[in-house]
């Protein structure tokens, strides 16, 4: 699996938007990039102008994302998208990096 660039990636606060709302990643998942939602004066999210005209959901917090693929990433040099598929629908299921044996 090759990450590109994962650590300027990371500090550019994007996070993975899809068309719908998912609550499983895949291998064949389309997903877009976006900037963070911000939370304006009545505590409610609003999401980027890119994400509000393609009417995208958001599916994972960069932050979380990254952490999750670097993780797995640490465990498994070779590390393969279906291990990186598993670390995600994991990490959303028990907040916790999975073990890769």
């Amino acid at each position: 699996m090759n990450i590109v660039k994962i650590d300027e990636c990371k500090n550019n606060n994007l996070c993975i938007y899809t068309k719908e709302h998912i609550t499983h990643a895949s291998p064949t998942l389309t997903c877009y990039l976006d900037y963070y939602p911000v939370v304006n004066d009545e505590d409610e999210e609003v999401f980027p102008d890119f994400s509000n005209t393609n009417e995208l959901e958001l599916f994972y917090y960069g932050e979380h994302f990254f952490d999750v693929i670097t993780n797995i990433l640490s465990q498994k040099k070779d590390a393969t998208i279906n291990d990186s598929v598993n670390g995600l629908n994991y990490y959303m299921g028990n907040y916790l990096f999975i073990k890769i044996l």
